[in-house]
């Protein structure tokens, strides 16, 4: 498994082919990173952060 983004290229090139599979949810967890302290930068980031945070779910 590797990410469409990562193998975009030789995808197209036809060095790798995709195959399809069904049944299968992937599910993969996301980290936010900034420096300067843990008080997210100001802003969109700071918008987006919230957004995500009021909209998660936990998968158990």
């Amino acid at each position: 498994m590797m990410s469409r983004l990562a193998v975009d290229d030789d995808l197209t090139l036809g060095r790798l082919c995709a195959v399809p599979v069904t049944g299968l949810d992937l599910c993969r967890e996301l980290r936010a990173i900034w420096s300067g302290g843990r008080t997210p930068p100001a802003g969109a980031v700071r918008e987006l952060l919230s957004h995500i945070g009021s909209h998660q779910h936990r998968r158990e």
